[in-house]
């Protein structure tokens, strides 16, 4: 793992603590990855070092994401019977293959076992479930406390635009405009010249309270 690129590069990132808490690592060909002489060794079985590296036992000076690692079997997209596969059946095909197959032990019953214990970091489906556990932790921490304190700003502009617009209905109130209007719309039109120039006649007188208010304030 040392010599990967991308591990580098992310070593190197000046916010590399941050980033660890928000990054994956992905054994892309899991399944290509085999140890023939793991016997001789002492070793648990043919990827025995998939297994601790997934299990966290490894690589320890690089293997300390928050979210660990997730091993992906390789799709041989040159195969007629697995290239034109859809999600579903890769998905179905990969679980069966590290279940099933000698991929951590030769004794099925044993590889089983290790396959259950570490479910949650085989597989497609292991994979979007920890992304997606990713962007829900990065909107819980980040977008959802902006966009509260937006919404928050907004809530407080249109209680006070309300609060001027309550205001002045208030003052027209007051000052007999709004009953002015309503015998307008009650008479019609036989008296409406009468009507409009009083209505006028209000407006004004109220604007200039108004404006006199200001300038005293």
């Amino acid at each position: 793992l040392r010599t990967v690129k991308a591990l580098g590069l992310l070593q190197e990132s000046r916010n590399y603590e941050a980033l660890k808490r928000s990054t994956i690592g992905v054994f892309a060909q899991s399944d290509k990855l085999y140890d023939a002489s793991f016997e001789d060794e002492g070793r648990t079985g043919p990827r025995w070092l998939l297994e601790d590296r997934l299990r966290g036992a490894a690589d320890a000076s690089v293997h300390n994401f928050e979210h660990g690692f997730v091993a992906v079997k390789n799709r041989n997209t040159r195969s007629q019977k697995t290239k034109n596969e859809d999600l579903t059946g890769c998905w179905s095909s990969e679980i069966e293959w590290f279940n099933s197959e000698a991929a951590f032990r030769q004794n099925p019953a044993e590889n089983k076992k290790v396959a259950s214990e570490l479910s949650d970091r085989l597989g497609l489906l292991a994979l979007l479930q920890k992304i997606d556990k990713v962007f829900c932790k990065h909107l819980n921490d980040h977008w959802v406390p902006n966009e509260m304190t937006a919404i928050d700003i907004e809530v407080a502009e249109i209680t006070t635009n309300l609060g001027v617009v309550e205001g002045a209905l208030t003052r027209l109130q007051q000052s007999g405009v709004l009953h002015v209007v309503d015998v307008l719309r009650a008479k019609g039109p036989k008296d409406e010249c009468c009507l409009v120039r009083n209505m006028h006649d209000r407006l004004v007188a109220h604007v200039f309270t108004d404006q006199n208010l200001e300038k005293i304030s």
